[in-house]
């Protein structure tokens, strides 16, 4: 049982480790440096962090829908294994290592800090695109992120070739996709018949706007 199952006062404490049958949390004393809620299946919510916070771990918490604001202090995040968690807020400058593994419901990233050092959002199903990626970033995870469609070109490097086929692939089948809602929205049904009789994944990705056919069409507007 912790400190907070037991009603024991928590001025004055660095480090606080919540256990499972908590579900909501008191006020935090503001000498927190690590708070860890880890395998907690009824935590849904947090309350204002201390500014002297440097470690906020929430580990498989499937009821937690957010976070709240983050303080400045803040050096390590991991939200992961939170399948309800759908934005994370904006960061600290100060941050060096961000986790959010298995986080189906994030859509997308905020803004990366220029600090960050280690990012790992792999398994984040939702995640279709990256922000601009620090300089200082030294590992970078984002396998079985199946709807990627874009990533920054600094994130080359860190990813696998069979990764980076998999975004390409989607690019396309999201290009495509795109292309044909235009020209169907714009020109009626004979231009997206079109679109499907041209199409072909082996050509360039500007495939749609390099065809004579297409060319001869949009003239026509």
């Amino acid at each position: 049982m912790c400190l907070i199952c037991r009603g024991k006062l928590l001025e004055g404490l660095e480090y606080l480790r919540v256990c499972r049958n908590v579900t909501t949390l008191p006020e935090l004393p503001q000498s927190l440096i690590q708070l860890d809620c880890i395998n907690c299946p009824l935590l849904t919510t947090f309350p204002k962090l201390p500014q002297s916070l440097k470690y906020l771990w929430c580990f498989n918490c499937p009821l937690l829908t957010t976070l709240p604001e983050l303080p400045q202090s803040l050096i390590g995040l991991s939200c992961s294994v939170c399948p309800l968690l759908n934005t994370i807020p904006e960061l600290p400058q100060s941050l060096t290592y961000l986790d959010c593994l298995k986080c189906p419901s994030i859509q997308y990233l905020p803004r990366l800090p220029q600090s960050l050092k280690y990012l790992n959002c792999s398994n984040c199903h939702l995640l279709t695109t990256f922000p601009e990626l620090p300089q200082s970033l030294k590992q970078l995870n984002c396998s079985k992120c199946v709807n990627l469609i874009f990533i920054p070109e600094n994130a080359k490097k860190h990813i696998s070739s069979e990764m980076l086929e998999t975004i390409n692939s989607n690019y396309l089948k999201w290009r495509k996709e795109q292309t044909l809602n235009w020209f169907s929205s714009t020109h009626g049904i004979v231009y997206e018949d079109l679109i499907r009789k041209t199409w072909h994944p082996s050509r360039i990705i500007d495939w749609c706007w390099d065809t004579e056919e297409v060319k001869w069409f949009k003239s026509l507007q």
